[in-house]
């Protein structure tokens, strides 16, 4: 039977390489310690799932060569083409963002910087390993010049208003407007292995849709939301269309409540007939709060509206303004009655 007997300083040796040693050097600590505790080599493979042999290996090794037996020593044969410092310039590369990269793209850039020359799927599977994948892009306002401590204070006066609705002190509304074009964002969906999915475009001219809507998430009854449509043909939401659809907001609220209605910086949102409208609507305990700039993560109604785009209308195409129309109204009223059965849906504001 072979037998390990650790001294003290070896003992401290293994508890300091066990601490930053990887996984693989770090079983073979494991063998050790156990081995010094009088466990024999089968016990120890069946603990750590390991052949016999692999476990006498390492403890071979140790007696004759110490922890420096340990580590991983280097493989025969041609060196790997890519290097870790390689990976790591890929990593950084990715990471550093500003444009998309391919496999292909990565594969050329390791050529032309590094010399390295590497087959596609090669390089695939070493990205997969470490961690990294394809990913749809998104849209971003955060290289923005926003002002911080402004956006701070907004978060902190929404989180205020936040607590206020959920006490049943006040009605909380998100307002926002989003419009719909008849070819809309393409996205995934189930198909043949083989086959290409085409979505026919329709150009947007004089047929999109517009749509305005309010959203309140923090109310204790329930997530209220209500919409109005509008074709592009009976033209756009102006200030009194604005004006109009806030009364029915107010309308929709708790009679005698005050009422909140948090709004971006559209232009309409700042218009003169908006600000005419300002003092009547105090009067019965509406007010505006206007979100900071370039900070649509705090407006939870801008995930509505991208989660009906993208889940609620599996048809991508309409030929008529029309049927966009038809086809916006019922996806928001069907999103309307799953908020009011279930109010945590929505991601809530800062």
């Amino acid at each position: 039977m072979i037998r390990v007997t650790l001294t003290a300083a070896e003992h401290e040796d293994l508890r300091a390489r066990t601490r930053t040693a990887a996984p693989h050097e770090r079983d073979r600590l494991e063998m050790l310690r156990l081995a010094d505790a009088g466990w024999s080599i089968p016990r120890i493979a069946r603990h750590l799932g390991l052949h016999h042999q692999t476990v006498r290996r390492q403890i071979k090794g140790f007696l004759a060569h110490g922890f420096a037996a340990l580590p991983d020593q280097p493989r025969a044969g041609r060196p790997p083409t890519v290097t870790e410092a390689h990976l790591l310039a890929l990593e950084a590369l990715i990471d550093a963002g500003g444009r998309t990269w391919t496999t292909r793209q990565l594969v050329a850039w390791l050529t032309q910087e590094h010399g390295v020359t590497v087959h596609p799927d090669h390089r695939r599977r070493r990205l997969r390993r470490r961690r990294f994948g394809g990913k749809r892009t998104v849209t971003s306002l955060a290289h923005k010049r926003r002002d911080q401590a402004a956006y701070d204070a907004k978060s902190e006066e929404l989180e205020g208003h936040k607590a206020q609705a959920a006490a049943g002190l006040i009605d909380r509304w998100f307002l926002d407007e989003r419009g719909f074009a008849p070819t809309l964002p393409t996205g995934y969906r189930w198909g043949r292995l083989g086959t290409r999915l085409v979505v026919p475009y329709e150009a947007p001219q004089g047929r999109r849709v517009n749509v305005i809507g309010a959203l309140a998430p923090d109310d204790p009854a329930g997530t209220r939301f209500v919409f109005q449509t509008r074709r592009k043909a009976d033209g756009r939401f102006d200030a009194a269309a604005c004006v109009a659809f806030v009364d029915r907001v107010v309308a929709a609220g708790t009679p005698g409540r005050p009422c909140v209605i948090v709004l971006d910086n559209y232009s309409v949102h700042h218009s003169k007939a908006v600000k005419d409208a300002l003092p009547g609507l105090a009067e019965r305990g509406v007010t505006f709060c206007y979100l900071t700039p370039y900070s649509p993560e705090l407006n939870p109604i801008e995930a509505l509206w991208k989660q009906t785009k993208y889940q609620d209308l599996p048809e991508r195409r309409h030929l008529t303004d029309v049927a966009l129309q038809a086809a916006v109204e019922t996806a928001l009223a069907a999103r309307a009655r799953k908020l009011a059965e279930a109010t945590h849906n929505l991601p809530r504001s800062a």
